[in-house]
C-alpha cells in the first residue's frame, strides 16, 4: 500500500485480507519502509514476496524496514513471506519498537 511513511504518519485500524504484494526490496504487506512513523491495530492476511534475488530483500508481513524511532503496536499477521534475506512474519529488519504483535507465518529466505 505504501512505499515509505515518515514521522508525520500514523496508520491505525487497518485490516487487509487476501493480500498479494510483490516487490524488489523493502517490501511489506502495508509499508516498505517506516521511518519514525506509527503503525497500530493492523491485521494482514496473505502473501508478501520480494522477487529480486540479487539484493537484500528486507521483506515483512507488515513492514519491510522498521527504522529507528518507528513504532509497531497491536498488530497481527497470517502471511506467507518470501525473500533472499532479512525476511520476517511481521518485520524484515527492525531497529525501532515492536509491542504486542503476533505472527502466524511461513517464512522463506
Amino acid at each position: 500500500m505504501f512505499g515509505n511513511i515518515s514521522s508525520d504518519s500514523d496508520l491505525r485500524a487497518v485490516t487487509i485480507t487476501d493480500a498479494s504484494v510483490t516487490g524488489n526490496e523493502w517490501v511489506g504487506g502495508l509499508v516498505g519502509d517506516q521511518n519514525g512513523a506509527s503503525i497500530r491495530n493492523v491485521s494482514i492476511d496473505g502473501n508478501v514476496t520480494s522477487s529480486d534475488d540479487s539484493v537484500p530483500s528486507y521483506t515483512g508481513g507488515i513492514d519491510g524496514v522498521n527504522s529507528e524511532s518507528a513504532i509497531i503496536k497491536d498488530v497481527s499477521t497470517n502471511v506467507t513471506v518470501g525473500g533472499t534475506n532479512y525476511v520476517g512474519g511481521v518485520i524484515g529488519f527492525n531497529s525501532g519498537v515492536i509491542r504486542n504483535t503476533s505472527a502466524t507465518a511461513t517464512v522463506r529466505g
